[in-house]
């Protein structure tokens, strides 16, 4: 299933088809490879073969400054290029991926980018958004909690609070304080563990014991696994 992904939320993006004069000098195209690889706002760049030799996508705020862009290349193209077209994206269909999900598409910066759930460290709610945490960074996601966990694996992912999941193998310590359970990750996050979950929640890192590791509000660590803990 393809998952529709419209003008919106992608900007203005061009697919720019390149085929380099035969008789233009080697180093010359080379330089101009590199430029157009490098510019600020190229997103992808690929070398192919038949039609074109080259082929770069861009992504731009307005139809103005793509012009700049034609401009600030014109003269290279002139003097290195055959034939160029410019294709405008419309939309673009993103294939969903089928059972657990293991990445997920941002978007952000002009473009889109690709996360990995392994660098995920929790996700928390924002109204009808998920903020998605990694230890230093977070990016909003464009879907809600409920719709979200459907799709995460239970072996990698634990619901801890209606508006937060956490990574398993990113909870370092689970700390009890005034009559609450908090998890705690590899960031120093104190995530509070709701009533109606903390029986389950501490079930299931049961397994984990001793990587995650239990403590009191003063420190001092539960070192038996515990069964099903409750709050106190």
């Amino acid at each position: 299933m393809s998952n529709p992904d419209g003008p919106a939320s992608l900007g203005l993006r061009v697919i720019v088809c390149i085929k380099f004069d035969s008789r233009a000098p080697a180093d010359e195209v080379a330089k101009l490879k590199r430029r157009l690889i490098d510019d600020d706002r190229a997103l992808h760049s690929i070398d192919v073969s038949g039609t074109y030799d080259f082929i770069t996508e861009v992504s731009l705020p307005n139809m103005s400054d793509y012009q700049d862009w034609v401009e600030e290349f014109a003269a290279s193209f002139a003097a290195l290029v055959e034939l160029h077209e410019a294709n405008f994206i419309c939309r673009r269909y993103v294939r969903e991926q089928e059972g657990p999900i293991h990445y997920l598409w941002v978007t952000g910066n002009g473009g889109r980018s690709r996360i990995d759930c392994d660098e995920i460290e929790r996700f928390c709610a924002e109204g009808d958004y998920v903020r998605a945490h990694s230890a230093n960074r977070s990016w909003l996601i464009n879907s809600s909690l409920a719709k979200l966990v459907e799709q995460l694996d239970p072996h990698e992912f634990i619901r801890l609070h209606r508006s937060t999941v956490a990574r398993r193998d990113a909870i370092v310590r689970l700390r009890h304080q005034r009559h609450a359970w908090y998890a705690v990750v590899r960031s120093g996050e104190a995530l509070r563990i709701a009533k109606s979950h903390v029986g389950e929640v501490l079930k299931s890192l049961r397994d984990d014991w001793p990587s995650t590791h239990a403590v009191s509000a003063t420190g001092e660590p539960l070192n038996e696994k515990p069964a099903v803990l409750t709050e106190q």
